[in-house]
């Protein structure tokens, strides 16, 4: 079963989980109305993910490169960012730079986030065409 599901892209939180129909349409759904909002968050985290590709392209351990991601999204982002809202308050009216300098220290997770639930909506569709196709394997999953 291990070599079936890793053969299928199928993780073991959707084996477990084993979520309904409507509930997977619910989730794409989601996504598709946060999509705007995992583009701006993208943007506003390109100066930290371009020194995380950069920094992270030699390291082998994928623990320590997750560590840096953290701490470069989190530190970098923010001193990034705030020259820029500095320069664009002289261009645009003073309030919106310190109220989207605020939200961007949200764009990590919600940048995260949205990836993390494309992976497990992707990983429940390609369970549920599984069950349509009616897989031995997945008629075993299944029964345990």
């Amino acid at each position: 079963i291990k070599e079936w599901r890793k053969a299928n892209g199928i993780s073991l939180e959707s084996l477990s989980r084993r979520k309904k129909p409507w509930r997977v349409a619910m989730d794409i759904v989601l996504l598709i109305v946060l999509f705007p909002i995992f583009v701006l968050s993208a943007i506003l985290l390109l100066p930290a993910l371009i020194a995380i590709a950069v920094i992270g392209k030699n390291l082998k351990d994928q623990a320590f490169l997750n560590s840096i991601r953290f701490v470069a999204c989190s530190v970098l982002n923010p001193i990034v960012l705030l020259p820029i809202g500095i320069v664009l308050m002289f261009f645009i009216p003073w309030w919106i730079p310190p109220v989207a300098f605020l939200l961007s220290l949200f764009s990590p997770i919600a940048f995260y986030d949205w990836l993390e639930g494309m992976r497990r909506t992707r990983s429940d569709l390609r369970l549920a065409a599984a069950a349509r196709r009616n897989d031995r394997a997945h008629r075993c999953v299944r029964s345990s």
